[in-house]
Order: C-alpha cells, then sequence, then structure tokens
C-alpha cells in the first residue's frame, strides 16, 4: 500500500475521511447512491450492451462501492459478446477489511467478499490488475491521478467522477483532470457526478460536454450528467483531427500462441478474457511438458534499493502472479500451489540499509517483504544469523505443468 488514509466510522456504517473532511458515501444509503448517481446517471446496462468493449473511468476508488454496483449489474446483465473494463485510481486505498465492512450491510454481494479479499492485497504503487476474469477487468491504480495521465492511451465510454468535494479535494477536479477526460473520451462518452459545483460543470463544459441538473439522490437537491458533444469538423480535415489511438481487440478475432509452456498458457489465458479465439501450437502431447515441464517451480522477489522500470516490472509481475495462482489454488485447480515463503541471508550492514531503502521506496507491507532481526529468525525458522535475514512472505511454489493446465482450463483453445 501507499499512503495510510485516515478514516472514521460514523453512524448508519458511513465512512467519513478525516484528511479530507468528507464522507465516502451518502448517509441515505451508499450503494443505492452509488447506483443512483453513476449507473444510472450513465445509462448503465443498456450503453455496454451493444458493444464489443466498454470502459468505465473512476476517478476515487473509495471504499470500492461504484466498483461492486457495476460489477454486480454487469453479472446479472452479462453481455456475451463484450468485454467490460473499470479502471479506477485512488491515492488512498483503504484496508481490505475496510471495504469489505462497508459492503456487510447488503447480503447480495456477500458472494463477491471471499474473492475480492484474496486479490485485493499487496497492492503497488501505480497500476495493478486486481480482476481479470472472461469478460471483465478491474485495473487500479494507487498513486496521484496526473502521475497515471500520460500513461494513459485508451478511450473510455462512461466517467464515474467520484472524488471528495471540488472544495476539500481540488486534486481530482483540475483543468489538467478535465483536459484528460477532453483527451480521452470515446465518441459518444457520458459523465456523472454527485456535485453541481460551477467549476465542474465548467470543466466538464470544457472538456466537450453538455451538462445537465438532474434530480440529485436523497436529500440532495441535484446532481450532474453530461454527454459528449462532437465538434463539427469539414471532411478535409478529420483523418488529421482524429489522432490514432490503440486498437483494441475484437470478439471473435483469432490469435495463433506457439508454445503451451508457461508464458504460452498465460497469453492464452489472457487472450481469451479478451473475447479471441485462441489458437495454442504445441509439439508435445501436452501443455507445460518442455522447458517448463519441471516437477516444482519456485517463485519470489528481487529487491532494489531504489525504484526503476525493471523492478516495477518484476514487483507487479509478481503481485499479479500471486493473485493469479490464489484464484486457482480457490478453484481446485492448482493443488500444488504453496506459499511457503523465501528467506535472503543478509550478509553485511550496507545491504541491510540498501533493503530498507527498497522497502520504503515501494511502500511494501509485511507481507511482501520484510526485514527480520537474527533472534526474531531463530524464534520463527530455527536458525541464527549474524546480521538478519530479508524474508519474502509471498514466496512459493507450485507445479509448472499444472499451472499451465490451469490457465487453459478457464478457455477453449482451438
Amino acid at each position: 500500500m501507499t499512503e495510510t488514509p485516515f478514516f472514521s466510522w460514523q453512524e448508519n456504517h458511513t465512512l467519513y475521511s478525516d484528511a479530507f473532511n468528507d464522507i465516502y458515501y451518502s448517509r441515505s444509503g451508499g450503494l443505492e447512491e452509488k447506483e443512483y448517481v453513476f449507473l444510472r446517471g450513465n445509462s448503465l446496462p443498456e450503453r455496454w450492451e451493444n458493444k464489443a468493449r466498454f470502459t468505465i473511468f473512476e476517478l476515487g476508488f473509495g471504499a470500492g462501492l461504484n466498483f461492486f454496483a457495476t460489477y454486480h449489474l454487469w453479472k446479472k446483465k452479462f453481455h456475451q459478446n463484450g468485454q467490460l473494463h473499470f479502471i479506477s485510481l485512488e491515492k488512498y486505498p483503504l484496508p481490505a477489511e475496510v471495504v469489505l465492512h462497508c459492503l456487510s450491510i447488503y447480503p447480495e454481494y456477500s458472494q463477491y467478499m471471499d474473492s475480492f479479499s484474496t486479490r485485493y492485497t499487496n497492492l503497488l504503487p501505480g497500476l495493478n490488475r486486481v480482476i481479470s476474469e472472461k469478460g471483465f477487468i478491474l485495473d487500479l491504480y494507487i498513486g496521484e491521478a496526473k502521475d497515471f495521465f500520460p500513461e494513459f492511451y485508451g478511450k473510455v465510454d462512461a466517467w464515474f467522477l467520484d472524488g471528495f468535494s471540488p472544495a476539500k479535494n481540488p486534486e481530482l477536479w483540475s483543468d489538467e483532470v478535465f483536459q484528460f477526460i477532453r483527451n480521452h473520451s470515446a465518441d459518444e462518452a457520458t459523465a456523472s457526478t454527485y456535485t453541481v459545483a460551477g467549476q465542474v460543470r465548467r470543466g466538464l463544459e470544457s472538456a466537450g460536454f453538455q451538462t445537465m441538473k438532474i434530480k440529485g439522490f436523497g436529500f440532495k437537491k441535484e446532481m450532474l450528467v453530461a454527454h459528449r458533444v462532437l465538434p463539427e469538423i469539414p471532411d478535409t480535415y478529420k483523418e488529421s483531427y482524429y489522432a490514432p489511438g490503440l486498437s483494441f481487440s475484437q470478439k471473435g478475432e483469432r490469435v495463433t500462441i506457439i508454445g503451451a509452456g508457461f508464458a504460452g498458457t498465460s497469453l492464452a489465458n489472457a487472450f481469451a478474457k479478451r473475447g479471441m479465439r485462441v489458437q495454442l501450437v504445441e509439439e508435445k502431447e501436452s501443455p507445460g511438458s518442455g522447458a517448463s515441464g519441471n516437477p516444482l517451480g519456485s517463485f519470489s522477489l528481487l529487491l532494489s534499493a531504489e525504484k526503476n522500470p525493471v523492478y516495477d516490472l518484476i514487483f507487479h509481475g509478481f503481485s499479479y502472479l500471486s493473485r493469479n495462482l490464489k484464484d486457482f489454488q480457490g478453484e481446485g485447480k492448482l493443488s500444488s500451489y504453496k506459499r511457503a515463503g523465501s528467506l535472503y541471508v543478509i550478509g553485511s550492514l550496507q545491504e541491510r540499509e540498501r533493503y530498507k531503502r527498497g522497502i520504503q521506496a515501494y511502500s511494501l507491507n509485511k507481507e511482501m517483504a520484510e526485514i527480520l532481526d537474527p533472534e526474531t529468525c531463530l524464534e520463527r525458522f530455527g536458525f541464527k544469523p549474524a546480521i538478519g535475514v530479508l524474508f519474502f512472505p509471498e514466496s512459493g511454489y507450485c507445479s509448472p505443468k499444472e499451472f499451465c493446465e490451469a490457465n487453459l482450463s478457464v478457455l477453449n483453445p482451438e
């Protein structure tokens, strides 16, 4: 996790931000408010029903109620030929137990709690793929919104503007935010928010949206909805006006992957979740029979003293792998998986200081990495090093072949 949020509980299970002096959701009904303001405010699920790909971008994950309301609706109104991509930004991620407590008063959401608590762990600064299943992706960015903006190249169909009030959290309602919205809105994009503050209305209009005030939720008099208005552009300029964007996969596209090992089956799994037809080519008789055919394979972290792109990739890849392994084990597809932990004996005081800096640089909690002194190591593991050890609790092992088969169990390769 990154910065710790300061919060307290008020009456009616209402979560209050002490940092922003504002509530996370309405006292009149948190989930009902989110459904009204953001789902109905963006005409969902009707707008995603006939699209191969639909992207929602949320400013302010908070207690996750917008996500759960959307996920629950998607489960009920699943579009067989489409994919829903939910992207959310959060500077102060709440602990999993707090998010689950907010959901506990809604029995219909209890079915998601175990899976979510497993995946909403060990979040790192930057982009975390928390959920990746067939037809649905949840990406959660931890950090400053402005730091994420240069990394994003997609187009957004619906904007959930759910930061704390503009007066108390101006960073999420700045000109830079509205410029980002302007640059990344799909042709028929919509937006909604609980606030009708003049700066928000003007910001959306500057981003190319037409705004309208409608009845607010509960005791709130008004809220704001908006839809994008495309500028009139002469035909001779259209080609140069619309900058090329990323080409997203469409349902039914085919991809051929050569090799059914650890990497190949992981790619096949990822492509199939995006609705693509997968053709897997393997010279052996079964998946994971080549270089990935060892009886057991171990996985652990590496830690540098400073942040850099290589270790960013290592940490996020490890975190994503850990979530998938736990999912497969929970589904009964990976009996060989063992979260055993790994130890690295520290050789010098200078080395220990480097690891301390690395843990701080990546905001790692004790579930990801911890330095243990000699006495603690003796008590927990039965030996006493001279200086200490670096402990990675999430490290472990599994059968690579079984992992390959688990990857393929969630798709239908040709």
